[in-house]
């Protein structure tokens, strides 16, 4: 018997070719969010630390990339997400502490009470004051958020590593 072979109709394109590593989107969207608290809470805005800042940016983007390759895309997309909003939630939490105190928080101020003196009575209307002072910096910060959540299902890449080459690359 003659056998048919169909005609395949080449795979339709995206309308962009624009792909990029998770690694480095979470790298950037760490710098970026650093520059916009360091913009909106510093006086001095070129001095050692923001040469200094990539080299911390890079830790978390490193830990996210080893923890998300070992997952399936989804879930991924998931985590990263997760990641991202949990970091705007804790930079816009410093520049509105930084508005109101003049200080960045540690764990220990908000162990040691730092909470609880703004909750007091007359502080709320001081507490609404700083946070829609601080309202610019947080929707600036908010961009790579919104950023990943329109695009980053089509042009965030998840590469899956072998548990072997995870933990070279780890160690």
């Amino acid at each position: 018997m003659k056998q048919r072979t169909a005609l395949r109709r080449p795979k339709a394109q995206s309308h962009s070719s624009f792909r990029l590593n998770t690694t480095l989107f979470t790298a950037v969207s760490v710098i970026y969010m650093e520059l916009i608290l360091k913009l909106f809470t510093c006086d001095k805005f070129f001095d050692a630390g923001l040469f200094i800042m990539p080299l911390f940016a890079v830790l978390p983007a490193l830990l996210l990339s080893a923890i998300c390759s070992s997952m399936k895309h989804r879930t991924a997309k998931w985590i990263t997400a997760s990641v991202l909003i949990l970091l705007l939630i804790l930079y816009a939490a410093q520049t509105v502490y930084h508005g109101f105190f003049g200080a960045f928080f540690i764990l220990y101020s908000l162990a040691a009470g730092g909470v609880g003196q703004v909750t007091g009575g007359d502080m709320i209307s001081s507490t609404f004051s700083a946070i829609l002072r601080g309202i610019p910096a947080i929707l600036l910060l908010a961009v790579p958020v919104v950023l990943y959540l329109i695009f980053g299902g089509k042009h965030i890449v998840y590469r899956r590593y072998k548990p072997l080459h995870k933990l070279l690359t780890l160690g």
